[in-house]
């Protein structure tokens, strides 16, 4: 390698120890070197660079390291197999001990270094030892299998100070392998020991461990502090603390005596293990110590189950604890049980934030809960095993599933709380002496299935009033009054509810609470809305379609033979006259209608329904008609035919109460008119089928419907002289089958019904007027009865009230006007009042081929 000004090249452990740098200078390593004698003091009071280029300094476990003063920077080191320094029979720093300097380590490896003071003395820094007013910066580097040996001893890696408190360390973007702590009577931090100012980020630990034997305490698999500690963005991941009989484990990652602030971090998969006493499978907090950890999770933490003693499966805290915005699950104690937080009198657990904590596997102990913040807390798992005192300031609790509420001494309830035991199963919750400041809120279940709700209670009351902000319902009440203790002989009176009607699966029921008793009332009232939707819909997207389907059909043959006197003696002629080249001509005398067509129909209705039995609907129905249709055929007697075929889209929305329904669907027919004079009789049937998607308060009910039916039109042209008015009389009446196929609703109930048979029938009158240019304006008025038309529908075993539309008047204006030889079009808007009120719009085209 070529050597620059103030680089020295090293090749050999001799070149090392020879080197004789000057301050400033750089070390080049060019090849792996194994040291010989211990490096110690060589490099002392001197600022200089180890520049590694990954090659290794390899110790042989018999040689100690480095002892630094000034500006140092080692990067691309690999420092394996040193052994620590000794004073007083106690071994320290088995790499790099730096006493009062300025270190940089970057991208480098420290493996298998250690200190071992014979079980005797002390034992620190298996690999870096930073003291006094020191400071070190550790960046992207690896610390694998290093280990401190001792009575007591301190940072299987790493440790930062050790009597004072003023060494500074960060560590970045670097990973603690396998590292380990063992005393013979306390091991403190399997990988750092810190009692300075410690900053970690982005690093991983992971399988380091504090190990002591019979009769020894041991504390923090990972990380043991006593000083300042932040850790931020990092994995503490199967670390673990174990001892002997008759021996205590404190902290299966962390065990804190000072202040800690834990952000973004994950701690999972750690335990503690001895035969005595185990504490804290995840985090111990000692009576002077404060942690702070924010949006974090702490997860599949575990203590040892063949101790006498085994608490907290993720936290033991007897200091001061703050959680916030963090997830802790599936955490367990000695007892194989769930339980993630054990706190004990002398514990300050304080949940402070304004998003969202999460404890889903309980907490256990006595001393004092607050929850501060306007964030959510969600409360899991075994909880009454906690006899201290909760005080809940701010936000929301929400109480899990199969879950248990605190037995606490006291509880404090500050205004505008909300507690919600909604959670879908009865809990009956203690709150121990209660006290209200201002109102708390509460949110119960109500179980209709079993008429029994959640349950409070206390042993004593003093201050303002719980108010009860909403119900949760489940199953289906089945008597028109029910009655359901809520609150003891205590706190009864100091309840509130504001009186409601709440909608259960099938009916509506009027919800009090009656203070005399603690008790809620419910008295049925109406059916529930959303249970209507499909009966709601047969009416109106099956039955209303399908009549309107037979009006839009018929709507303008009953005009084809109206038109002037000499078009119609046109065609009847047609076969009798022929041109020079034997070919018929078009000519102002001919009938479109006397060739073959196709057409569309387009058409839309605005409108509300007071359904009979049943709600005011808003209505807004919309679709097409295509079809195609033979030329009029001449049959014998003075009688013609027309006949054709048609297919159609139609959708609709309903909306009533809250209640939402869309439908779309389809059909497709067949019809034929017969003409004689001035008589005509026009006949239709078809078939098709709806889906339809309700949106109620439960969810969305989505059903389908077969719709078929058959409908007949007939009528007389009263006309005067040269047919320029007309009154034309008529009569439609139909016969309709609308089958609505059964299904669940999203409220749980199951909906059975029987299948809609409809007879409707609509005289009208039309008053026609003919003028030139095949202009023909008209008025009509009809008058509509819809006869045998009740839907029978079941909730579960309740009927249903059967719906039916209730008889309505038709009236409007049209025009229809023939274009050329080929088109025919015509628009018309019809006026609705009583059963149905609104407007409907329809226009066609027909274009002959």
């Amino acid at each position: 390698m070529k050597a620059y000004a103030n680089d020295i090249i090293i090749s050999t452990f001799d070149d090392l120890i020879n080197s004789h740098p000057q301050n400033g200078d750089t070390l080049e390593f060019a090849d792996d070197l194994t040291s010989d004698a211990s490096i110690r003091n060589t490099f002392i009071n001197l600022d200089i660079t180890f520049q590694g280029h990954n090659h290794f300094l390899d110790g042989k476990d018999a040689f100690s390291g480095f002892i630094l003063n000034q500006d140092s920077l080692f990067n691309e080191m690999q420092i394996l197999n040193c052994k620590g320094q000794r004073y007083n029979a106690s071994s320290f720093a088995g790499a790099i001990f730096n006493n009062q300097g300025q270190l940089n380590i970057k991208n480098s490896i420290f493996s298998n270094n250690f200190v071992d003071s014979n079980g005797l003395n002390f034992g620190v820094a298996g690999a870096v030892y930073n003291l006094n007013d020191g400071s070190v910066s550790i960046d992207s580097s690896l610390f694998s299998d290093n280990y401190t040996l001792g009575a007591s001893s301190f940072g299987g890696a790493v440790a930062n100070g050790y009597q004072s408190n003023l060494a500074n360390m960060t560590i970045n973007n670097s990973i603690f392998n396998n590292n380990y702590s063992y005393g013979t009577v306390v091991p403190y931090g399997g990988a750092i020991f810190n009692n300075g100012t410690l900053d970690i980020n982005n690093t991983l630990f992971n399988n380091n461990y504090a190990e002591g034997p019979d009769n020894s305490f041991a504390y923090g698999g990972a990380i043991y502090n006593i000083g300042n500690l932040k850790i931020n963005n990092s994995l503490l991941n199967g670390n673990y603390v174990k001892s002997g009989n008759y021996s205590f484990a404190y902290g299966g990652a962390i065990a804190n005596f000072g202040n800690i602030s834990i952000n973004n971090t994950v701690i999972r998969n750690n335990s503690v293990s001895s035969n005595q006493e185990s504490l804290g499978g995840a985090v111990y907090n000692e009576i002077n110590g404060t942690i702070t950890i924010k949006n974090s999770i702490i997860e599949n933490n575990t203590i040892n189950q063949s101790g006498t003693i085994g608490e907290g499966g993720a936290i033991y805290n007897k200091g001061e604890f703050v959680i916030e915005n963090t997830t802790l699950r599936e955490n367990y104690d000695k007892a194989g049980s769930l339980n993630d937080i054990y706190n004990t009198s002398t514990g300050k657990l304080t949940f402070d934030s304004n998003g969202t904590t999460n404890v889903l596997s309980g907490i256990k102990g006595e001393g004092n809960i607050y929850k501060k913040g306007s964030g959510i807390l969600n409360l899991g798992g075994v909880n009454k095993n906690y006899t201290g005192n909760f005080s809940f300031e701010e936000g929301r609790v929400n109480l899990l599933a199969n879950s248990s509420y605190f037995n606490a001494t006291n509880t404090n309830f500050e205004n505008n709380i909300e507690f919600n035991m909604q959670n879908g199963i009865i809990d009956n919750v203690n709150f121990g002496n209660l006290t209200v400041s201002g109102t708390a809120n509460i949110f119960p279940d109500v179980n209709f299935n079993t008429n029994t709700m959640d349950t409070i209670s206390a042993s004593g009351f003093s201050g303002g009033v719980l108010n009860v902000g909403g119900l949760y319902l489940e199953g289906v009440p089945k008597s028109d009054y029910i009655s359901i203790p809520f609150a003891d002989s205590i706190l009864k009176d100091h309840v509130h509810y504001n009186s409601t009607i709440i909608k259960t699966p099938i009916y509506s029921y009027n919800a009090n609470y009656n203070s005399a008793d603690g008790n809620f009332e419910f008295i049925r009232e109406n059916f529930t809305p959303s249970i209507l939707a499909s009966a709601v819909a047969t009416q109106l997207a099956g039955y209303l379609t399908q009549i309107d389907s037979y009006r839009n059909i018929f709507s303008n043959l009953d005009m084809v033979m109206i038109i002037k006197p000499e078009a119609q003696t046109g065609y009847e002629y047609q076969n009798k006259f022929a041109s020079s080249m034997n070919q018929f001509t078009f000519s102002p005398f001919n009938m479109p209608e006397e060739h073959k067509g196709v057409w569309f129909k387009p058409y839309t209705t605005f409108e509300n329904v007071p359904l009979k039995r049943g709600p005011r609907v808003s209505n807004v129905s919309y679709g097409s008609m295509f079809g195609v249709e033979s030329g009029l055929n001449k049959l014998k007697r003075g009688w013609y035919s027309l006949y054709g075929a048609y297919a159609s889209y139609n959708g609709s929305h309903q909306a009533y109460e809250g209640i939402g329904i869309y439908n779309n669907g389809g059909l497709t027919g067949l019809y034929g008119v017969f003409y004689k004079g001035n008589f005509f009789s026009a006949w239709t049937a078809n078939a098709g089928a709806n889906v339809g998607e309700a949106s109620t308060m439960f969810g969305r009910d989505e059903f389908a419907m077969l719709n078929t039916g058959i409908a007949q039109k007939t009528g007389y042209n009263f006309q005067t002289k040269e047919r320029q008015f007309i009154i034309q009389p008529s009569l439609l009446m139909s016969y309709s089958f609308i089958n609505t196929f059964n299904y669940t609703a999203a409220s749980g109930a199951s909906i059975d019904t029987k299948p809609l048979h409809a007879l409707h029938i609509e005289p009208q009158i039309k008053l026609i007027g003919n003028f030139k240019e095949y202009m023909q304006p008209y008025i009509c008025v009809s008058m509509i009865w819809n006869v045998i038309d009740h839907a029978r529908f079941q909730a579960d075993d309740v009927y249903l009230p059967s719906l039916s539309v209730k008889p309505f008047v038709q009236y409007g204006i049209g025009v229809q006007k023939r274009w050329g030889d080929r088109l025919t079009g015509f628009f018309e808007t019809m006026m609705r009042n009583g059963g149905r009120n609104g407007i409907a719009l329809q226009f066609g085209l027909r274009f002959s081929i």
